[in-house]
């Protein structure tokens, strides 16, 4: 049969042990308009294990703005780190296939006549003496011929490219989307390319170049809306080759 305990005023349940609350079916602990706390007080952790999904669902309102969820954690005394905060997908089993678990951010969104959809925003920690600000960090074990990131739009006209990082020439060997970029380390200085395939490929030309030896064409530079200015702050402008030079136009020049 059922076991009822009501009380018109508290219930209190104390225990100088441990307390334990066992059910074979569906169960609830329900608090109608008031706070539910689930706290160790001097030491110990909250743990929450399910046999299949933990689900944490904020109330919803009817006349104003939903309700937020809040995970924080604790702050260090003295001269001690702050605690960590970390969300791990799952991983996949050892079979012949099976892939790890995705984490999944989603922004809100704006179901009503002007509203704009929710953002997704990323603010690191602040300083307050001498160290340094944080970073925001994509760390993959990626080789260099693997996107480390991908941007992607959906609306009208939208679009996705790849970003790569890596220490070689990605020119025939890495394949991106039309418009994706490549940052290249060549231990003396820094490349950036960009994919000029058709759709996806492995055309990929130098946009800049720096360290030595390191080149731009006129014709790069033309395109790009650049102008050669000889002035006071510019200096001179030098031609000089062991071969024959050329200028030619097709109009009054």
């Amino acid at each position: 049969g059922n076991i009822v305990a009501s009380s018109a005023g508290d219930v209190d349940v104390d225990a100088v042990a441990s307390i334990n609350l066992d059910a074979a079916s569906a169960s609830n602990f329900t608090v109608a308009g008031g706070v539910l706390t689930l706290s160790t007080t001097t030491s110990g952790n909250v743990g929450v294990t399910a046999a299949d999904a933990v689900n944490i669902t904020a109330g919803s309102e009817a006349g104003a703005a939903g309700n937020v969820v809040n995970i924080d954690a604790g702050a260090g005394g003295g001269a001690f780190d702050g605690g960590a905060v970390t969300i791990d997908g799952g991983d996949s089993g050892a079979g012949a296939t099976g892939d790890g678990g995705d984490v999944q951010l989603t922004g809100g969104d704006a179901l009503s006549t002007n509203g704009s959809g929710g953002d997704l925003l990323l603010t690191t920690g602040d300083n307050s003496g001498t160290g340094t600000s944080g970073q925001v960090i994509l760390r993959g074990s990626n080789d260099e011929g693997e996107a480390l990131a991908t941007l992607e739009t959906t609306g009208t006209g939208g679009d996705a490219v790849n970003f790569f990082v890596g220490d070689s020439d990605p020119s025939g060997s890495v394949t991106g989307l039309a418009g994706s970029l490549f940052m290249r380390d060549t231990g003396t200085g820094g490349e950036l390319y960009i994919n000029e395939s058709t759709a996806s490929g492995t055309t990929w030309g130098q946009v800049v170049t720096s360290g030595a030896g390191g080149t731009l064409t006129l014709q790069n530079a033309y395109v790009g809306g650049n102008t050669i200015i000889t002035d006071t702050t510019n200096g001179d402008f030098d031609v000089s080759g062991t071969e024959a030079i050329s200028l030619d136009a097709s109009a009054a020049s």
